[in-house]
């Protein structure tokens, strides 16, 4: 009998132990409930931060910047464009490209960096022209070059610039891509510098100046418009621009981010670096007198006046252009005469002959 009371007892004190638990886990969860129903309610309420709008501007794009880069004097960088060269390494990250042809019909491309800061890996490095280096007397940047044809480095003293050399005093900042060497590369193939250390030589040692002088950014800056569709314009989908029989630059518009992904080679113009294809938002044509002097090297007029072709936002129209020195930008009007504006971002201008005629589809 007293068996069967303790059993009794012992039940019955689990039964309340039970309903105790049970009555403290639901009074728990509905507590969690309760906090976070009204933590999920206060947040879904709150309106998401903006950033702040930026207050300086990169003179290069039109785009805003948290930082004051508008006074820089930019890096200006040969890229090497044969085919046996590509990937290019950094080649994504320039504000502004020139693309123009040399000897046997292949090209460079001269990127252009506002601030060169972060950009990591630039190559490979080739030697600069004449007319590459009257281009960069307009931007007032550092040519970074590995030597020159002998007209090229002639010019660079005739106009006074001080510019960044891997085969002179700035040697030590470069380097040979051993990844590229052992795969077989041609050692021209393989010069490489870092953002880094190229800021670092030209800050602390070189003795350049770093800067603008007054006032040169107002005078040397485009007029740059949210949207720069050009009023009136053809569809311009894809735009093929041939530089020779060697070398053609495609640009395929795509609708989805409203730039132009940049082609060459039947293949996407890639960055080494980050993977990511070269996209604009303009592309410029200009239309001038090349021919191939005694020599073999090119001769190409960078100044004087023409015709050409502006592309933004899908669609194309004739331009006209003109520059009366080599310290002048380009000034480039519409078939109205009037000034032509640019989207805001990236600008790819490709310089090709009298002669050459672009596709557009």
């Amino acid at each position: 009998m007293k068996k069967i009371i303790a059993l009794l007892i012992s039940v019955t004190m689990l039964l309340a132990f039970a309903a105790c638990g049970s009555g403290d886990e639901s009074s728990s969860d509905a507590g969690m409930s309760t906090t976070e129903n009204s933590s999920t309610s206060s947040v879904s309420e709150e309106e998401p931060l903006s950033p702040p709008p930026a207050p300086y501007t990169n003179p290069l794009t039109g785009e805003g910047c948290y930082t004051d880069i508008s006074a820089n004097r930019p890096y200006v960088i040969m890229l090497n464009t044969i085919k046996q060269a590509l990937p290019q390494s950094g080649n994504s990250q320039a504000d502004l490209y020139y693309e123009m042809v040399e000897e046997g019909g292949i090209t460079r491309v001269m990127g252009v960096y506002q601030d060169i800061s972060d950009v990591g890996i630039l190559g490979s490095i080739r030697s600069t022209r004449q007319y590459y280096v009257q281009l960069t007397l307009a931007l007032d940047g550092f040519l970074v070059h590995a030597g020159g044809s002998r007209e090229g480095l002639d010019e660079i003293t005739n106009l006074g610039l001080r510019t960044v050399n891997a085969l002179g005093a700035a040697g030590g900042i470069f380097y040979r891509d051993q990844t590229r060497l052992n795969s077989g590369f041609a050692l021209e193939h393989t010069m490489f510098v870092t953002s880094d250390d190229l800021q670092d030589w030209v800050d602390n040692t070189s003795g350049y100046r770093t800067e603008h002088e007054d006032g040169y950014a107002d005078s040397h800056s485009h007029k740059f418009v949210e949207d720069g569709t050009p009023d009136g314009g053809e569809q311009a989908d894809v735009i093929t621009v041939p530089f020779s029989g060697y070398k053609n630059t495609v640009f395929t518009y795509d609708d989805a981010t409203g730039k132009y992904d940049v082609s060459m080679f039947d293949s996407a113009y890639i960055d080494e670096q980050n993977g990511e294809q070269v996209s604009v938002t303009n592309v410029l044509i200009l239309n001038t007198e090349i021919y191939t002097k005694a020599n073999s090297r090119m001769s190409i007029a960078i100044t004087g006046s023409g015709e050409g072709y502006y592309a933004c936002g899908g669609e194309i129209i004739p331009i006209t252009w003109s520059k009366a020195n080599y310290s002048d930008m380009y000034t480039l009007t519409t078939a109205d005469g009037d000034e032509l504006e640019f989207g805001v971002g990236k600008t790819y201008i490709c310089i090709i002959g009298l002669d050459n005629s672009i596709t557009v589809e």
